[in-house]
């Protein structure tokens, strides 16, 4: 008879791994509580897929909020992440886009603020993209900008975030290519921290 092991990591830890593991997501802890990364802290730079040092990390931090980038060693898999915001129209200009292209079934999740982030395929590497998509929508590259991802919890400081959590509200892992959204709309190569 086998025994029963019990899970010890913390739910952050848990989805960490979920995230690399379906998904192939590089990933670093961000400060409890906050969206961007502490100064002198750990970056994009810092994002991983080893198992071990996300263990060292969510076991030192185990609510630490969660921060999404592509896997560093991708060779024909990336990642580009669409970043709808609830400031400067951007619900609305997505709500126009679908209207007029159809719904792009992915990878999403919902923001604190009511936004959105949708996971995509590209067959290569592209940086950040701010002021060529319409306003309120912005594109987060596949090494050179992050997003948070579930469950991450924020709270409120004025000028970064408002209080909530982070929530998949399409969780299978179908991410269509991203031609889907960059034919309609150009990319320039800016990147960006986000």
């Amino acid at each position: 008879m086998s025994a029963i092991v019990a899970d010890k990591r913390s739910n952050a830890h848990k989805w960490a791994d979920w995230s690399v593991v379906t998904h192939g997501f590089a990933v670093f802890p961000l400060p409890q509580g906050h969206k961007k990364p502490s100064a002198g802290g750990l970056g994009i730079t810092s994002a991983t897929t080893d198992p071990a040092q996300i263990a060292e990390w969510w076991t030192a931090q185990p609510d630490a909020n969660i921060g999404i980038v592509g896997d560093p060693n991708a060779t024909d898999k990336f990642l580009l992440r669409v970043d709808v915001d609830t400031k400067h129209g951007g619900m609305d200009a997505w709500a126009s886009f679908i209207a007029k292209h159809g719904p792009i079934k992915t990878l999403t999740t919902r923001t604190p603020s009511g936004g959105l982030h949708l996971y995509l395929h590209t067959r290569k590497p592209l940086g950040n993209s701010r002021g060529t998509l319409p306003t309120g929508i912005d594109i987060r590259g596949h090494s050179t900008g992050y997003t948070v991802g579930p469950p991450s919890v924020t709270c409120p400081v004025p000028g970064e975030s408002v209080a909530g959590r982070y929530e998949f509200i399409d969780a299978q892992d179908r991410r269509q290519s991203s031609d889907s959204v960059s034919n309609r709309y150009p990319q320039r190569q800016t990147p960006r921290r986000s």
